[in-house]
Protein backbone atom coordinates (compact mmCIF):
# COMPACT_ATOMS: atom_id res chain seq x y z
CA UNK A 1 0.00 0.00 0.00
CA UNK A 2 1.27 3.63 -0.87
CA UNK A 3 1.37 6.45 1.89
CA UNK A 4 -0.04 10.09 2.27
CA UNK A 5 2.57 12.33 3.11
CA UNK A 6 1.81 14.94 5.13
CA UNK A 7 2.46 17.70 2.25
CA UNK A 8 -0.02 17.92 -0.47
CA UNK A 9 -1.25 14.55 -0.79
CA UNK A 10 2.35 13.08 -2.01
CA UNK A 11 2.96 10.02 -1.64
CA UNK A 12 5.37 8.74 0.94
CA UNK A 13 7.99 6.24 -0.38
CA UNK A 14 10.55 4.41 1.57
CA UNK A 15 13.71 2.14 0.58
CA UNK A 16 17.03 0.52 1.54
CA UNK A 17 19.39 -1.30 0.77
CA UNK A 18 22.88 -3.31 1.75
CA UNK A 19 26.52 -2.21 0.32
CA UNK A 20 29.82 -3.29 1.27
CA UNK A 21 31.07 0.58 1.63
CA UNK A 22 33.62 1.37 4.79
CA UNK A 23 32.33 3.12 7.31
CA UNK A 24 35.23 5.08 8.17
CA UNK A 25 36.70 5.80 4.63
CA UNK A 26 33.67 6.79 2.79
CA UNK A 27 30.18 8.66 3.40
CA UNK A 28 28.94 7.28 0.30
CA UNK A 29 25.84 4.65 0.36
CA UNK A 30 24.16 3.43 -3.10
CA UNK A 31 21.85 3.97 -5.47
CA UNK A 32 18.46 3.10 -4.45
CA UNK A 33 15.89 2.04 -7.56
CA UNK A 34 13.97 -1.96 -8.60
CA UNK A 35 13.28 -4.11 -5.74
CA UNK A 36 14.59 -1.24 -2.94
CA UNK A 37 11.33 -0.41 -1.77
CA UNK A 38 9.85 -0.69 1.77
CA UNK A 39 6.13 -1.05 2.24
CA UNK A 40 5.28 1.02 5.51
CA UNK A 41 2.10 1.01 7.23
CA UNK A 42 -0.37 3.84 7.51
CA UNK A 43 0.58 5.65 10.34
CA UNK A 44 3.36 7.50 8.35
CA UNK A 45 7.08 7.38 7.13
CA UNK A 46 9.95 6.94 8.81
CA UNK A 47 11.22 9.53 11.12
CA UNK A 48 14.11 10.21 13.10
CA UNK A 49 13.94 10.00 16.43
CA UNK A 50 13.17 13.21 18.75
CA UNK A 51 16.12 15.21 19.65
CA UNK A 52 18.63 13.94 17.17
CA UNK A 53 21.37 16.35 15.51
CA UNK A 54 22.04 15.81 12.27
CA UNK A 55 24.99 12.96 12.63
CA UNK A 56 22.39 10.67 14.12
CA UNK A 57 24.85 10.13 17.17
CA UNK A 58 23.42 12.17 19.79
CA UNK A 59 20.84 10.06 21.65
CA UNK A 60 22.24 6.45 19.40
CA UNK A 61 20.38 6.64 16.13
CA UNK A 62 17.57 6.30 14.09
CA UNK A 63 13.89 5.36 14.97
CA UNK A 64 11.73 3.32 11.97
CA UNK A 65 8.23 3.26 12.35
CA UNK A 66 6.23 -0.06 11.90
CA UNK A 67 5.84 -1.69 8.48
CA UNK A 68 4.23 -4.81 7.48
CA UNK A 69 6.97 -7.90 7.39
CA UNK A 70 6.96 -9.93 3.49
CA UNK A 71 7.46 -12.74 3.00
CA UNK A 72 8.95 -11.71 -0.60
CA UNK A 73 11.71 -11.90 -2.65
CA UNK A 74 14.57 -9.16 -2.56
CA UNK A 75 12.32 -7.08 0.09
CA UNK A 76 13.60 -4.90 3.06
CA UNK A 77 13.06 -7.31 6.05
CA UNK A 78 15.42 -9.69 4.46
CA UNK A 79 18.20 -7.20 4.49
CA UNK A 80 17.33 -6.08 8.23
CA UNK A 81 17.89 -9.68 9.24
CA UNK A 82 20.91 -10.38 7.63
CA UNK A 83 22.24 -7.14 9.20
CA UNK A 84 21.17 -7.67 12.32
CA UNK A 85 22.50 -11.40 12.66
CA UNK A 86 26.56 -10.67 10.67
CA UNK A 87 26.58 -13.84 9.43
CA UNK A 88 24.35 -15.72 6.48
CA UNK A 89 24.55 -18.64 4.11
CA UNK A 90 22.53 -19.86 1.69
CA UNK A 91 21.74 -23.34 0.06
CA UNK A 92 19.35 -24.22 -2.27
CA UNK A 93 15.94 -25.55 -1.15
CA UNK A 94 13.79 -26.81 -4.54
CA UNK A 95 12.86 -23.73 -6.49
CA UNK A 96 14.25 -21.29 -4.01
CA UNK A 97 17.24 -20.58 -1.35
CA UNK A 98 17.43 -20.63 2.16
CA UNK A 99 19.12 -18.07 3.83
CA UNK A 100 20.38 -19.70 7.08
CA UNK A 101 21.40 -16.42 9.60
CA UNK A 102 23.52 -16.96 12.75
CA UNK A 103 24.56 -14.06 14.76
CA UNK A 104 28.21 -12.93 14.78
CA UNK A 105 29.88 -11.26 17.63
CA UNK A 106 30.10 -8.26 15.43
CA UNK A 107 28.08 -7.42 12.51
CA UNK A 108 29.91 -5.34 9.68
CA UNK A 109 27.09 -4.90 7.57
CA UNK A 110 25.85 -1.55 6.27
CA UNK A 111 23.11 -0.31 4.63
CA UNK A 112 21.62 2.83 2.93
CA UNK A 113 17.99 4.09 3.96
CA UNK A 114 15.81 6.60 2.67
CA UNK A 115 12.60 7.82 2.69
CA UNK A 116 10.09 11.30 1.67
CA UNK A 117 8.34 13.20 4.16
CA UNK A 118 6.81 16.60 3.73
CA UNK A 119 8.35 16.63 0.14
CA UNK A 120 11.77 16.07 1.98
CA UNK A 121 14.07 13.48 1.25
CA UNK A 122 16.04 12.04 4.30
CA UNK A 123 19.04 10.05 3.11
CA UNK A 124 21.21 7.88 5.26
CA UNK A 125 24.27 6.60 3.42
CA UNK A 126 25.80 4.32 6.38
CA UNK A 127 23.72 2.61 8.66
CA UNK A 128 24.06 -0.66 11.05
CA UNK A 129 20.96 -2.12 12.45
CA UNK A 130 20.75 -2.73 16.00
CA UNK A 131 17.70 -3.81 16.89
CA UNK A 132 14.82 -5.55 15.04
CA UNK A 133 10.93 -6.42 17.22
CA UNK A 134 9.06 -9.00 14.78
CA UNK A 135 5.31 -8.99 16.53
CA UNK A 136 2.40 -10.95 14.98
CA UNK A 137 -1.00 -11.11 16.48
CA UNK A 138 -4.01 -12.75 15.69
CA UNK A 139 -5.66 -11.66 13.03
CA UNK A 140 -3.56 -9.12 11.95
CA UNK A 141 -0.17 -8.53 9.44
CA UNK A 142 3.26 -8.91 11.17
CA UNK A 143 5.31 -5.82 11.57
CA UNK A 144 9.09 -5.49 12.16
CA UNK A 145 10.45 -2.21 14.24
CA UNK A 146 13.94 -1.28 13.31
CA UNK A 147 16.28 0.46 15.24
CA UNK A 148 19.54 1.78 13.16
CA UNK A 149 22.47 4.01 13.89
CA UNK A 150 23.31 5.87 11.08
CA UNK A 151 26.60 8.31 10.14
CA UNK A 152 24.65 11.37 9.20
CA UNK A 153 21.16 12.65 7.76
CA UNK A 154 21.29 14.45 4.11
CA UNK A 155 17.73 16.55 3.78
CA UNK A 156 19.67 19.12 1.33
CA UNK A 157 19.20 16.77 -1.77
CA UNK A 158 23.29 15.86 -2.06
CA UNK A 159 23.22 12.42 -1.38
CA UNK A 160 22.86 10.00 -4.12
CA UNK A 161 18.85 9.97 -3.21
CA UNK A 162 16.97 12.08 -3.64
CA UNK A 163 13.13 13.59 -3.67
CA UNK A 164 12.94 13.22 -7.63
CA UNK A 165 14.54 9.97 -8.27
CA UNK A 166 12.85 8.44 -4.80
CA UNK A 167 9.19 9.60 -6.31
CA UNK A 168 9.72 9.26 -9.82
CA UNK A 169 9.08 5.42 -9.99
CA UNK A 170 12.62 4.24 -9.91
CA UNK A 171 12.29 2.80 -6.56
CA UNK A 172 9.72 -0.29 -6.33
CA UNK A 173 8.75 -2.97 -3.93
CA UNK A 174 10.06 -6.61 -5.28
CA UNK A 175 7.55 -8.82 -6.54
CA UNK A 176 5.58 -10.09 -4.15
CA UNK A 177 4.29 -13.38 -3.00
CA UNK A 178 0.79 -14.85 -3.54
CA UNK A 179 0.49 -14.66 0.15
CA UNK A 180 1.97 -10.97 0.83
CA UNK A 181 1.98 -10.63 4.33
CA UNK A 182 2.69 -13.18 7.26
CA UNK A 183 -0.08 -13.72 10.08
CA UNK A 184 -0.72 -15.57 13.01
CA UNK A 185 -3.00 -18.22 11.88
CA UNK A 186 -2.98 -22.42 11.93
CA UNK A 187 -2.27 -22.01 8.01
CA UNK A 188 1.00 -19.91 8.33
CA UNK A 189 2.07 -20.11 11.91
CA UNK A 190 3.57 -23.30 13.95
CA UNK A 191 5.01 -22.61 17.76
CA UNK A 192 6.59 -25.44 18.91
CA UNK A 193 8.74 -25.60 22.66
CA UNK A 194 9.94 -28.61 24.78
CA UNK A 195 12.53 -29.37 27.01
CA UNK A 196 16.05 -29.27 25.65
CA UNK A 197 16.68 -33.11 26.62
CA UNK A 198 13.59 -34.54 24.98
CA UNK A 199 12.90 -36.03 21.45
CA UNK A 200 13.27 -33.43 18.59
CA UNK A 201 9.95 -30.80 18.24
CA UNK A 202 7.23 -31.89 16.37
CA UNK A 203 3.54 -32.37 16.20
CA UNK A 204 3.52 -33.08 19.98
CA UNK A 205 4.97 -29.96 21.21
CA UNK A 206 3.06 -27.44 19.58
CA UNK A 207 1.04 -24.73 21.26
CA UNK A 208 -1.37 -22.31 20.13
CA UNK A 209 -0.65 -18.61 21.08
CA UNK A 210 -2.71 -15.49 20.12
CA UNK A 211 0.37 -13.20 19.65
CA UNK A 212 3.85 -13.64 18.69
CA UNK A 213 6.97 -11.30 19.87
CA UNK A 214 10.48 -11.49 18.92
CA UNK A 215 12.80 -8.63 20.40
CA UNK A 216 16.53 -8.66 19.27
CA UNK A 217 18.83 -6.00 20.23
CA UNK A 218 22.74 -5.48 20.04
CA UNK A 219 24.27 -2.47 22.35
CA UNK A 220 26.08 -0.85 19.63
CA UNK A 221 29.12 1.57 21.12
CA UNK A 222 28.84 4.64 18.96
CA UNK A 223 32.10 6.70 19.46
CA UNK A 224 33.31 9.72 18.42
CA UNK A 225 37.31 10.26 17.54
CA UNK A 226 39.55 12.04 15.14
CA UNK A 227 39.09 9.24 12.73
CA UNK A 228 35.30 10.52 11.54
CA UNK A 229 34.91 13.83 12.89
CA UNK A 230 32.63 15.29 13.39
CA UNK A 231 30.69 11.63 12.65
CA UNK A 232 30.14 8.63 14.56
CA UNK A 233 33.34 5.80 13.87
CA UNK A 234 32.40 2.72 13.10
CA UNK A 235 29.65 1.40 15.76
CA UNK A 236 30.86 -2.08 17.69
CA UNK A 237 28.53 -4.48 19.08
CA UNK A 238 29.73 -4.13 23.08
CA UNK A 239 27.31 -7.20 24.39
CA UNK A 240 26.28 -9.95 23.33
CA UNK A 241 22.68 -11.36 21.55
CA UNK A 242 20.11 -12.82 24.56
CA UNK A 243 16.18 -12.71 21.92
CA UNK A 244 13.41 -11.72 24.08
CA UNK A 245 10.35 -14.14 22.65
CA UNK A 246 6.88 -13.38 23.67
CA UNK A 247 4.19 -15.66 23.53
CA UNK A 248 0.51 -14.82 24.94
CA UNK A 249 -2.57 -17.53 25.72
CA UNK A 250 -5.78 -16.71 25.89
CA UNK A 251 -6.91 -19.29 27.25
CA UNK A 252 -4.51 -21.79 29.49
CA UNK A 253 -5.13 -24.58 31.19
CA UNK A 254 -1.87 -25.81 32.91
CA UNK A 255 0.61 -25.07 35.43
CA UNK A 256 3.63 -26.30 33.72
CA UNK A 257 5.26 -23.54 33.07
CA UNK A 258 5.42 -22.16 36.86
CA UNK A 259 6.72 -25.67 37.43
CA UNK A 260 9.83 -25.07 34.20
CA UNK A 261 10.27 -21.75 35.97
CA UNK A 262 11.00 -22.55 39.41
CA UNK A 263 13.27 -25.52 38.20
CA UNK A 264 14.70 -23.67 35.82
CA UNK A 265 14.12 -26.02 32.70
CA UNK A 266 16.06 -25.60 29.36
CA UNK A 267 13.81 -25.68 26.62
CA UNK A 268 14.36 -25.67 23.01
CA UNK A 269 11.73 -23.66 21.01
CA UNK A 270 11.04 -22.86 17.26
CA UNK A 271 8.98 -20.44 15.06
CA UNK A 272 8.12 -21.11 11.75
CA UNK A 273 5.87 -18.72 9.25
CA UNK A 274 5.17 -20.80 6.34
CA UNK A 275 3.69 -18.88 3.21
CA UNK A 276 2.33 -19.96 -0.07
CA UNK A 277 4.70 -22.37 -2.81
CA UNK A 278 8.15 -21.44 -4.26
CA UNK A 279 8.25 -24.89 -6.12
CA UNK A 280 10.25 -27.86 -5.80
CA UNK A 281 8.93 -28.41 -2.35
CA UNK A 282 9.82 -25.30 -1.17
CA UNK A 283 7.68 -22.38 0.27
CA UNK A 284 8.14 -18.86 1.14
CA UNK A 285 9.44 -19.35 4.90
CA UNK A 286 10.37 -17.97 8.01
CA UNK A 287 12.10 -20.54 10.52
CA UNK A 288 13.28 -19.30 14.06
CA UNK A 289 15.06 -21.57 16.08
CA UNK A 290 16.43 -21.50 19.41
CA UNK A 291 18.09 -24.60 21.05
CA UNK A 292 18.15 -22.95 24.44
CA UNK A 293 15.06 -20.65 25.74
CA UNK A 294 14.24 -20.70 29.41
CA UNK A 295 10.95 -18.70 30.71
CA UNK A 296 11.98 -15.45 32.46
CA UNK A 297 8.75 -13.98 33.16
CA UNK A 298 6.39 -15.57 36.88
CA UNK A 299 3.70 -16.36 34.36
CA UNK A 300 1.66 -16.79 36.72
CA UNK A 301 -2.33 -16.96 34.45
CA UNK A 302 -4.54 -14.03 35.18
CA UNK A 303 -8.59 -13.66 34.85
CA UNK A 304 -9.37 -11.46 31.80
CA UNK A 305 -12.12 -9.55 31.08
CA UNK A 306 -14.27 -12.81 29.84
CA UNK A 307 -13.20 -14.57 33.02
CA UNK A 308 -10.69 -16.96 31.20
CA UNK A 309 -7.10 -17.94 32.26
CA UNK A 310 -4.83 -16.07 29.89
CA UNK A 311 -0.89 -16.35 30.59
CA UNK A 312 1.76 -14.15 28.61
CA UNK A 313 4.95 -16.16 28.52
CA UNK A 314 8.33 -14.54 28.85
CA UNK A 315 11.14 -16.34 27.62
CA UNK A 316 14.69 -15.80 26.68
CA UNK A 317 16.98 -17.49 24.41
CA UNK A 318 20.46 -18.11 24.70
CA UNK A 319 23.63 -19.92 23.11
CA UNK A 320 23.06 -23.61 24.08
CA UNK A 321 25.93 -25.36 26.19
CA UNK A 322 25.45 -28.41 23.38
CA UNK A 323 23.01 -29.03 20.41
CA UNK A 324 19.73 -30.47 21.75
CA UNK A 325 18.06 -33.24 19.99
CA UNK A 326 16.52 -32.04 16.39
CA UNK A 327 19.32 -28.99 16.04
CA UNK A 328 22.62 -28.99 14.76
CA UNK A 329 23.38 -26.40 16.31
CA UNK A 330 24.01 -24.07 19.74
CA UNK A 331 23.58 -20.55 18.27
CA UNK A 332 19.75 -19.06 17.63
CA UNK A 333 19.28 -18.66 14.31
CA UNK A 334 16.68 -17.79 11.39
CA UNK A 335 15.91 -19.02 8.25
CA UNK A 336 14.55 -17.34 5.58
CA UNK A 337 13.84 -19.25 2.43
CA UNK A 338 12.63 -16.97 -0.82
CA UNK A 339 14.01 -17.04 -4.31
CA UNK A 340 16.81 -14.74 -4.06
CA UNK A 341 20.17 -16.97 -4.74
CA UNK A 342 22.59 -14.28 -3.63
CA UNK A 343 22.93 -13.27 0.14
CA UNK A 344 21.04 -10.58 1.87
CA UNK A 345 24.13 -9.33 3.65
CA UNK A 346 25.52 -7.59 0.90
CA UNK A 347 25.21 -5.89 -2.33
CA UNK A 348 21.50 -5.17 -2.03
CA UNK A 349 20.10 -8.76 -2.57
Amino acid sequence: MSLTSYALGASAVAGFKTHTNDWNTTNTGVDLGANDALEILMQGAPRSAVGMSENLSATGGVGIRKYPVKATENSGPQRLWALLYGTEAVAANGSGYDHTMTWATNSTGTGNLAWTDNLVCHDIPMLKVNGLTFESAEGQIATLTANVVGKQELIDGSGLNTLANMTDGTVTLPTQAAIRYLQTNDAQCVVRIADASAAALGAGNVVNPSLVRIAMNRQMQNRFTTLNTPYIDEPLAGNWLEPAITLEFPLWDTTQDWTDIVAATEKKMDIIYTGTTIGGGANWEYKWEFPSVFISSDGLPELSNEDLLTLTMNCMAHTAATAPTGMAFTLPRLTITDTTSATHFTSGA
